[in-house]
């Protein structure tokens, strides 16, 4: 019973966010005009989550991102974000992806591509053996 509970929960987390779920969570993250946030910069093909432009959340908090994101064409700068995870869809980062000061520290399963720099600094991520093929600028540890 506890383990199909448990399977639930994990569906449930894995199961990509509506439009609604992703202007709530504009609202949250201080992005402004929220309300039109999923209409003006994402787009859902077939059940997945892209955003058109960069994500960077600076002065506002941030716990977690969308699950179902799968693309973000442009950065992606979670510094000092209190995120613990990445959503396990996200695949393709068009820019430079910080992690610095957060409590990441699992990578993606299907996280495949960052088109330029992988910033860790403070940064507890374990980072797959192929790292050097998925980043294609440079890796920032310190």
């Amino acid at each position: 019973m506890i383990d199909a509970i448990s399977d639930l929960v994990e569906e449930q987390k894995s199961k990509p966010w509506t439009k609604k779920q992703c202007n709530e969570w504009a609202s949250k993250a201080g992005i402004y005009e929220p309300w039109t946030y999923a209409d003006n910069s994402l787009v859902f093909p077939n059940g997945k989550i892209e955003t058109k432009f960069s994500l960077d959340f600076w002065p506002n908090k941030i716990s977690e991102l969308p699950e179902g994101l799968t693309r973000i064409n442009g950065v992606l700068d979670l510094n000092g974000q209190d995120i613990e995870t990445l959503p396990s869809s996200l695949q393709y980062i068009g820019g430079a992806l910080t992690l610095d000061n957060t409590k990441v520290k699992k990578w993606p399963p299907n996280f495949q591509y960052i088109k330029r720099n992988l910033y860790i600094r403070n940064c507890p991520i374990q980072l797959p053996p192929n790292i050097k093929n998925i980043v294609k600028g440079k890796i920032v540890r310190e």
